[in-house]
């Protein structure tokens, strides 16, 4: 699974939700000098938060459900009003609830927190959460239950 790939596109869904002007939306740069947010600008930033497995309860290939979740951090000078935090999470909630990304089931929202005001600029995350599935990668020539036909003993007629 792609975790840059899927935050690609929950950021290319959100551009065509949300099409201010005055609001970026990015992946999670590589760069911190890329988070600081503009003087005037809002910033939406999206980002792999986690992935937590479920217990395989199979016997023979693994095959496990996983609980992922996708953090997407609101920057902001303003809580109210039109150019606010507030109502840029309601929506972003609005445009990412049952969003279906790549190998995932729907996104479901998850939880609003506070991070920090720092030099007048607030910080929200919103996470979003969604399940996906890992299966064991089986190589025939080396899988337990795989059988070669030297394996098996011709019955005499």
């Amino acid at each position: 699974m792609d975790f840059g790939a899927i935050e690609q596109q929950i950021t290319d869904h959100l551009l065509t939700k949300i099409t201010d002007a005055d609001v970026d939306i990015i992946p999670v740069p590589e760069e911190d000098t890329e988070v600081a947010p503009r003087f005037a600008k809002r910033k939406i930033i999206v980002a792999f938060a986690s992935e937590e497995a479920e217990p395989d309860e199979n016997i023979n290939t693994v095959v496990q459900d996983v609980n992922i979740t996708f953090a997407v951090l609101l920057q902001g000078k303003l809580l109210r009003g039109e150019k606010g935090l507030y109502p840029l999470a309601e929506r972003v909630k609005k445009a990412l609830i049952g969003f279906t990304p790549d190998d995932c089931l729907k996104l479901t929202y998850s939880a609003h927190k506070f991070v920090k005001n720092e030099n007048k600029i607030f910080e929200y995350v919103l996470d979003f959460k969604t399940i996906s599935t890992r299966v064991e990668d089986i190589d025939d020539e080396t899988s337990p239950n795989a059988f070669k036909q030297a394996d098996f003993i011709p019955i005499p007629e």
